[in-house]
């Protein structure tokens, strides 16, 4: 799911507003975690007894996504054709954890003692702060793909 939306044309900060590009990254984010929900919710999955595995398969996914938007844009097709990526792996990774933290809290019956607290504390952190003022507005207008997700 990362690698399938993180094609340069939807990154391209050459094509696209930086904004826009944050606001695909973060809309991607989103639809990942409605759909690890809802694969969690369909196999009965017991998350208390795993939250630390799934923290970091969260965690992964996330540095993943960014290691793959990098990659595409060094590509050979993308450098040919003038294509770049100007995002900051802070950025990225905040995003991430906000697009889970956000749908996941939607779902706080099953998440509440255990894996919306980790994703919580990053998003709590000093360095987080700045960043949070920054998208303030990205996350407001993105709320219409949760509804649109079910969520």
């Amino acid at each position: 799911m990362a690698k399938s939306r993180s094609h340069i044309i939807y990154n391209d900060t050459s094509l696209n507003r930086q904004n826009v590009v944050h606001q695909n990254i973060y809309q991607n984010f989103l639809t990942a975690a409605a759909k690890m929900h809802r694969y969690l919710e369909s196999w009965g999955t017991d998350i208390s007894n795993n939250v630390t595995f799934f923290h970091n398969t969260i965690r992964q996914m996330i540095r993943y996504a960014y290691a793959v938007i990098v990659q595409t844009s060094r590509n050979k097709v993308s450098r040919a054709s003038g294509g770049r990526c100007d995002i900051q792996k802070a950025h990225v990774l905040w995003l991430g954890t906000h697009a889970f933290h956000a749908v996941l809290s939607k779902k706080s019956e099953v998440y509440a003692s255990s894996l919306l607290k980790p994703l919580a504390f990053e998003l709590s952190l000093p360095r987080s702060r700045r960043i949070r003022s920054r998208f303030r507005g990205l996350v407001k207008e993105s709320s219409s793909i949760m509804v649109s997700l079910g969520i």
